[in-house]
């Protein structure tokens, strides 16, 4: 049978930050309705302007067939209202993981 960690007992464990920087290029959450773009597929992103609009992304991808068009807005709302998801990043060299913000896009395909 396994023993306890004592309170005073310090593992040397991995630092967590986050990263509220506002960079022009962030990492964005996308879900994908129907059809997947390959996996080297590269997306452009687009902020809106002027400070209602700050925090409206659309990523816009195309391909021969298929072009992929998503956006975190619907109309005047925002896609996901009262939440927010981060995305963490390991960093194996300071032994740390820093989190970013990221805004959820919903990514439609249009042929």
């Amino acid at each position: 049978m396994g023993s306890k960690r004592k309170a005073s007992e310090q593992s040397s464990g991995v630092t967590l930050s986050i990263d509220s920087s506002k960079a022009k290029v962030q990492p964005v959450l996308a879900t994908f309705s129907a059809a997947v773009p390959p996996v080297a597929s590269t997306f452009s992103t687009y902020r809106g302007m002027g400070k209602s609009k700050s925090n409206d992304y659309i990523i816009v991808n195309e391909s021969e067939k298929m072009e992929y068009v998503g956006k975190t807005f619907d109309g005047d709302r925002p896609l996901v209202d009262g939440c927010r998801y981060l995305i963490g990043v390991y960093d194996k060299t300071n032994d740390t993981v820093t989190f970013r913000q990221a805004p959820f896009v919903c990514v439609n395909s249009v042929i």
